[in-house]
């Protein structure tokens, strides 16, 4: 089965800049202090760094004790709630909460050119200036309504299910940038992403920390292309992650078949006996597993008990007894 190459996208992270100073206009020169005014300015400053000090000190003191607390009742180490307490000032920042006025106009807006045909509706400015006496008339609590409706409005559109090709792409586009700024912690990665049906249109998208890693993955690995590995990753994916899918010849899905059985097989008896590296017996059945280990197999269907590689290649009774 050959896989048509799709071209992917790659994101680096933020790479070290040495920027050069730029040439700046000559200062004014500063009024001259006497060695008492220095000394009382200094004095200042210190006292005022002393005090910023102090308190950030019992921020971080009190962000402690929260993690430690939320480490203990809802699980995961103290260190995951820390960083979760200050990455969350950055979405704090981005949210920003609507006003009356706003949320006012939003509402005009959507009840007077929502019929309007495209090019034909209004201008916000001019609906603004046409209903002011209807906003002044406007009393707190409506206004907190209108305010209230356009966050829900909002959040309707940030985590309501997206029905369409664009709105599902950026669904996905949203999660992978989540993703990216939760790898810039101090650490090298790389991720790579592809949807799993064909219901939207994505390329693969690729993300390293660093723009050397790519580098050193294709000198370090044979054939190393993520425009390759993307779109048989996607293929892959658009399949159902099921490799048998991908077997062309019967004679390669039956000994994958057989793989399969073999490794659950090894497995429900190491786990069975508490022998961590045991394999399972097949000529000498009865007297290993059966006298000397005491245990029954069970669940058995194909019509011959023997080593899977010894199994005829036919695929249903394999896939059933897998």
């Amino acid at each position: 089965m050959t896989t048509r190459i799709r071209p992917s996208e790659v994101t680096y992270g933020p790479a070290a800049i040495v920027a050069a100073k730029p040439i700046l206009p000559k200062s004014r020169s500063t009024i001259t202090l006497t060695e008492a005014q220095r000394a009382i300015m200094a004095r200042s400053a210190a006292d005022r760094n002393e005090q910023v000090e102090s308190a950030i000190a019992e921020v971080y003191r009190f962000a402690e004790s929260k993690a430690q607390y939320l480490s203990e009742t809802c699980g995961h180490k103290s260190d995951y709630y820390l960083r979760l307490i200050f990455s969350g000032g950055v979405s704090l920042q981005k949210k920003r909460k609507p006003n009356a006025y706003n949320a006012w106009s939003h509402q005009l807006a959507k009840e007077k050119n929502g019929d309007a045909d495209p090019g034909k509706a209004t201008n916000l400015l001019d609906l603004q200036r046409q209903h002011r006496e209807e906003y002044d008339k406007l009393t707190p609590q409506e206004k907190r309504d209108l305010c209230e409706a356009l966050e829900e409005e909002r959040d309707s559109r940030m985590f309501g299910i997206r029905v369409n090709q664009k709105g599902r792409a950026q669904d996905v586009m949203n999660t992978f940038r989540h993703i990216m700024e939760m790898c810039r912690c101090g650490i090298e990665a790389f991720i790579g992403l592809v949807r799993n049906n064909t219901e939207f249109e994505l390329r693969p998208q690729w993300f390293f920390t660093s723009t050397p890693i790519n580098r050193y993955l294709t000198g370090a690995i044979k054939k190393w292309d993520v425009e390759v590995i993307g779109s048989q990753f996607e293929a892959f994916s658009i399949a159902g992650c099921e490799l048998f899918t991908f077997l062309r010849t019967v004679r390669d899905q039956a000994e994958w078949l057989k793989n399969e059985i073999r490794a659950k097989m090894n497995t429900l008896y190491a786990d069975a006996t508490g022998k961590k590296d045991t394999t399972m017996h097949y000529k000498d059945y009865e007297k290993v597993v059966v006298i000397d280990e005491g245990l029954t197999l069970e669940g058995w269907t194909h019509e011959v008990f023997a080593c899977p590689s010894s199994l005829l290649t036919t695929i249903e009774p394999l896939k059933k007894l897998r």
